[in-house]
C-alpha cells in the first residue's frame, strides 16, 4: 500500500528559514471542502500548478503529491497496481476541477507522485532511478490516464517542453510542498533550470464554466485587514496579477483576492474583472464557512 502525504510548507535542502514561515493551504483546503460540500452544481479545486509558456499560452495543468510505502511495500508494487494514486478520495475530487478547466483551456494533464524526499534520497530501485509515477491525460477527451515511471531529470525536460523556455537564472526556492519541487528550482545540474509551475489557489466553476479564479494573500503584519488591496504591492506584484488575468481571460470569469491572516479575526475579499477593475469588496468575521458562503453568491450573480 502507498499513502499521500497531505501538503505542507518545507524549508529547501541548503536554504535558510525565511523570515514569516508560510502557514499552508489547510485554509484553502477547508475553504475549498466546504464549497464542495452538499450537492451544490458549483464546485473548488486547488490547482498545483499551470505551465504558461514563452506565448503567454497554457499548455499543462500539473498536480503534484509525495507518498510513502506502508507495509514493507515497494515500487514493484505501483507496477503492479497502476491506477493506485488515481482511486485516492482527494485525488478523484480534484480530478473533476482539473479536468473542468484543461477543457476550457484546451490542455492536457499531468498527475505526478514521488516518494518522499525524492530525489534527495536513493531508493535503490531497478527502474533505471525513475522514481516517480506520472499519469498524463490529453485533450480534448481528457478521460483515458496512461500511466509510467519517469525521473526527476525527464520531467525537467518535460516542463521545457511545455514551457519552452528555460531559466538560468531563477531565484532560489526556499519553501515548497515537496521536494521535487526544491530540486528543480535549486539543484538541478542542468545549465538551465526549469522550475515547477506557479499554483493557482481555488478554481471555482459550475460543469466546464469557470466562475472565480482565486487568489489567497496572506497578511502578516499587524495593520488591519481592511486597508489592504489587491494592487497595493503593484511593483512586486504585477506580473502574478496579470498571469490570473490572463487565466481569467483564456476561462471567461472573474478574479477573487482574498486577504487573511492568523493574527487576523477578519477576511477582505476584492473582486476584479478582466480589466483589473474592482467590481465589489466586503470584509466580514474570518470563518472557512463564511467565506464559502460569499464565494458561492459571487458565483450565482
Amino acid at each position: 500500500m502507498v499513502k499521500l502525504i497531505t501538503p505542507t510548507p518545507i524549508v529547501c535542502p541548503n536554504q535558510t528559514n525565511p523570515k514569516y514561515m508560510p502557514m499552508g493551504n489547510a485554509f484553502i483546503v477547508d475553504v475549498m471542502h466546504c464549497i464542495n460540500s452538499g450537492n451544490r452544481q458549483i464546485k473548488a479545486a486547488t490547482i498545483d500548478g499551470y505551465i504558461v509558456d514563452k506565448d503567454q499560452k497554457i499548455t499543462r495543468l500539473l498536480l503534484k503529491r509525495e507518498f510513502v510505502f506502508e507495509q514493507n511495500e515497494s515500487f514493484q508494487y505501483i507496477e503492479d497496481h497502476k491506477n493506485i494514486f488515481l482511486e485516492f478520495s482527494e485525488i478523484k475530487i480534484l480530478k473533476e476541477g482539473y479536468r473542468s478547466l484543461a477543457a476550457q483551456l484546451g490542455c492536457g494533464i499531468d498527475f505526478l507522485f514521488s516518494p518522499q524526499y525524492y530525489p534527495y534520497e536513493n531508493f535503490k530501485e531497478d527502474f533505471n532511478s525513475r522514481y516517480m509515477a506520472l499519469y498524463t491525460i490529453e485533450p480534448p477527451s481528457l478521460n483515458r490516464a496512461k500511466f509510467k515511471f519517469i525521473s526527476a531529470d525527464e520531467y525537467a525536460k518535460r516542463i521545457l517542453s511545455f514551457r519552452k523556455r528555460a531559466f538560468k537564472n531563477n531565484k532560489p526556492l526556499k519553501l515548497a510542498s515537496t521536494y521535487l519541487e526544491c530540486y528543480l528550482a535549486n539543484d538541478d545540474i542542468s545549465a538551465e533550470r526549469n522550475p515547477f509551475a506557479g499554483d493557482l489557489d481555488l478554481f471555482v466553476y459550475q460543469g466546464n464554466n469557470s466562475k472565480l479564479i482565486v487568489e489567497f494573500k496572506t497578511h502578516n503584519l499587524p495593520t488591519p485587514i481592511k486597508n489592504e488591496f489587491f494592487n497595493k504591492y503593484e511593483s512586486e506584484d504585477r506580473r502574478r496579477i496579470q498571469v490570473l488575468v490572463d487565466l481569467a481571460i483564456a476561462t471567461n470569469s472573474y478574479v477573487l483576492f482574498v486577504f487573511w491572516g492568523n493574527r487576523h479575526n477578519q477576511i477582505k475579499i476584492q473582486l476584479i474583472n478582466v480589466k483589473k477593475r474592482l467590481i465589489e469588496e466586503r470584509v466580514f468575521e474570518k470563518n472557512t464557512e463564511l467565506l464559502a458562503k460569499h464565494i458561492l453568491e459571487l458565483c450565482r450573480t
